[in-house]
């Protein structure tokens, strides 16, 4: 029943903010408490991100997906001389096994359905907690 009177509420305040100027329109809202959609303000995404996991010793790294993709590699290195790899399906890892307190260096590649790879996407690092 609130759903129902809230929706009507809400459509009828629409339909009269609809009819003045668009510049009265972000006070009134801002009166009674709502706020001007920030829907589609976002920047895009980057195609690589870096983030403490839950547990100490741990990174979760999170890609964009790459089309047409069987697989992705997941490289991390402290010195971006020497890396270690994991592979996976997903474009969501956590890397355990990691030294907390320490910077390391995170870069992905997608092995596609044709049989090629991609070059690395991104780097991003990140103090492993």
């Amino acid at each position: 029943m609130v759903r129902e009177l809230w929706g009507l509420n809400a459509r009828y305040a629409q339909k009269v903010l609809r009819t003045l100027p668009v510049e009265q329109v972000p006070p009134i809202l801002a009166n009674v408490l709502l706020y001007p959609s920030q829907r589609g303000k976002k920047g895009p995404k980057p195609p690589i991100q870096a983030k403490r996991a839950k547990t100490s010793g741990s990174a979760t790294v999170i890609l964009l997906a790459v089309a047409q993709t069987l697989t992705y590699t997941y490289d991390w290195s402290l010195d971006q001389v020497t890396w270690q790899s994991m592979t996976s399906g997903h474009t969501r890892v956590t890397i355990a096994g990691l030294t907390a307190g320490k910077l390391y260096w995170f870069r992905a590649r997608a092995f596609l359905r044709n049989g090629t790879t991609t070059d690395p996407v991104g780097l991003v690092d990140l103090i492993v907690g």
